[in-house]
């Protein structure tokens, strides 16, 4: 399956030609976004018709930046729009695991609760979350150090996912790591490819 994943373009129109342009040159199968596809919801009603113009299969999550009942509701109007908050989206055979939201915890029981009573048995597992995990190359901030979710790095330890798509953290745009053998990517503004 090839994915364009991409994350945080919080309401950027240039940002949005840039993704649509790739999608038009790569046609993936599936367009997945890590959130903030808003900044503090400025044109959400825009951004979703944008990502609805890809004509593409498009999953994804909000963002610390975007109302998630808002956003649940407009991409709920629009068949190839899969709002995966707290959901999972099952498209042949892999399982994606979504969980939006949140900025700056270190844990997120809810996550956690959600997430590991998933049966993943016999399926190809990737998560979209927006907040990196803790102890990455994903969550590491100048200054302040490490600021990931330790909660991420549970669920990634236990699911063992192909590959958990975040966002959040703008300086660490197009930056990969691993936990185990699951690799973990900050796909940044511009989007990046995948084969899975």
């Amino acid at each position: 399956m090839k994915i364009l994943a991409f994350t945080d373009i919080e309401s950027n129109k240039k940002q949005a030609q840039i993704i649509r342009d790739k999608v038009k040159r790569h046609n993936p199968d599936v367009v997945v976004f890590a959130g903030d596809l808003t900044f503090f919801g400025l044109d959400m009603e825009g951004m979703v018709k944008f990502l609805d113009s890809l004509n593409k299969t498009v999953v994804l999550v909000h963002g610390n930046h975007d109302d998630e009942i808002e956003l649940k509701v407009l991409c709920s109007k629009r068949k190839d729009l899969n709002f995966i908050h707290r959901k999972v989206f099952e498209l042949n055979e892999y399982m994606f695991i979504g969980y939006g939201g949140e900025g700056f915890d270190q844990r997120t029981k809810d996550m956690e609760d959600f997430m590991l009573k998933q049966n993943t048995t016999c399926k190809k597992v990737i998560l979209v979350i927006h907040q990196p995990p803790y102890g990455t190359k994903l969550d590491l901030m100048p200054i302040y150090g490490h600021i990931g979710n330790k909660s991420v790095n549970k669920v990634i330890k236990k699911l063992k996912p192909l590959v958990v798509f975040v966002g959040h953290l703008h300086e660490n745009f197009r930056k990969k790591d691993y936990i185990d053998s699951s690799l973990i990517v900050n796909p940044g503004q511009t989007g990046m490819i995948f084969n899975v």
